[in-house]
């Protein structure tokens, strides 16, 4: 369907402008006279397939997104109508998110679904996201439906927030390290061996190791810069080739303490988005082959849909589950009992705040683990390149 761009009057003269989709312009122009406004220019645009095309430097960041489905849904919870709510996100917004909430107000006023609205920008609301939204509105409980799901995104984007910060500190003291390293190894230390090759004296061990590291970093820079770039050239193609990604992904399963770590935090968020929409009246089935998109983990993600395909052919929820390695014993004790007793959907919301609350507890012994690790490694490294620096300076000290 076509997009127009329009420039309009309202009833106190205040211009404003958007842009619609309609069939014709004439179909635009009642569409926009029916509202109440005075059609002041209307102009076919080229970019309707484009329009979430955009670059990632031109999309809203997540967070503001986020925040404003959160809004919406207190909006909606209020009784606001939706093309009022969707407005009043317009006005109080900046920037591409402002154009985006345009985009929506303009699909909706024109008689399509928010689903449908939403489902115009796959690169900024996910296919989880836009079947929440259906659900929503065909069960009547958009605004609740709107809560659950800022729930969810804010309960993931707090659990990558406390990943980040976990690493941070760790990160920032190996980027320090290494280029302290660096520098003295190809600024100070060059000039102090070559006045001692002129004094003539034999180096020590240490600082002879150090010498031949020094020259391979200085005379083969290129070198390591070429393998620096193939490695992460091969790490960005293994995390997009299917096989790749799953080897790497069982890597991580199969790591002590970060393994539980990350089933943890994936089926938290499935078992959230999964209660949410048996709650809604959907069925296992359809639920859980969208639940399983929560799922970052593409092993976790297969675990899944084999539970799923099970399930389908008739077996029980549970003993479906119970054949996947990477499903907790827990896990399968609560969704048997669920199913048994009728209440999956009240057992998987209980199961996914307690799995949260592990989480946030793992995190941060992953944090208070990482740091005097690192510091530990990073010390020594710094210590031997110091220690095989000033040696031969104490050495001359003592013979002279």
């Amino acid at each position: 369907m076509p997009v127009f761009a329009y420039r309009v009057l309202d009833a106190v003269e205040q211009a404003s402008s958007g842009t619609l989709r309609a069939d014709t312009p004439r179909a635009a122009r009642d569409l926009l006279r029916t509202q109440g406004f005075r059609v002041l220019e209307l102009e076919s645009v080229a970019h309707e397939s484009g329009r979430s095309a955009d670059g990632w430097w031109r999309r809203p960041g997540r967070q503001q997104v986020v925040e404003s489905m959160s809004d919406l849904a207190t909006l909606l919870g209020v009784g606001v109508p939706l093309d009022e709510s969707i407005g009043t996100l317009a006005k109080q917004s900046r920037g591409s998110l402002r154009k985006l909430w345009q985009q929506v107000l303009d699909d909706v006023a024109s008689g399509r679904s928010l689903s449908d609205a939403l489902g115009e920008h796959p690169q900024t609301f996910d296919r989880l996201t836009i079947a929440l939204v259906r659900v929503g509105e065909n069960a009547g409980n958009l605004d609740e439906i709107l809560h659950q799901l800022g729930k969810f995104q804010k309960r993931a984007a707090s659990q990558q927030a406390s990943l980040i910060n976990a690493l941070l500190y760790p990160l920032v003291i190996l980027v320090v390290a290494v280029s302290v390293t660096i520098f003295l190894m190809t600024n100070v230390l060059p000039s102090l061996l070559e006045n001692l090759a002129d004094l003539g004296k034999e180096l020590p061990w240490p600082t002879w190791v150090l010498q031949q590291v020094t020259n391979g970093l200085i005379l083969y820079w290129y070198l390591w810069l070429g393998i620096l770039l193939a490695t992460v050239g091969a790490w960005a193609w293994l995390l997009k080739n299917p096989r790749g990604r799953s080897l790497w992904d069982r890597t991580w399963l199969k790591m002590p303490f970060v393994g539980r770590l990350v089933v943890k935090q994936e089926l938290s968020r499935v078992a959230l988005v999964l209660s949410v929409l048996l709650k809604s009246g959907m069925d296992f089935l359809l639920a859980m082959d969208l639940a399983k998109a929560a799922a970052k983990n593409s092993c976790v993600r297969t675990a899944l849909e084999n539970c799923r395909l099970a399930t389908q052919r008739g077996q029980d929820i549970g003993q479906a589950l119970a054949v996947e390695p990477w499903i907790p014993a827990v896990v399968i004790q609560v969704v048997s009992v669920g199913q048994a007793s009728g209440q999956l959907d009240e057992l998987l919301g209980r199961l996914a705040d307690d799995y949260d609350s592990q989480v946030a507890v793992m995190v941060g012994r992953l944090s208070a683990l990482l740091e005097p690790v690192l510091i530990v490694i990073l010390a020594v490294v710094i210590g031997f390149v110091v220690f095989a620096t000033f040696l031969p300076i104490l050495q001359s000290g003592d013979i002279s």
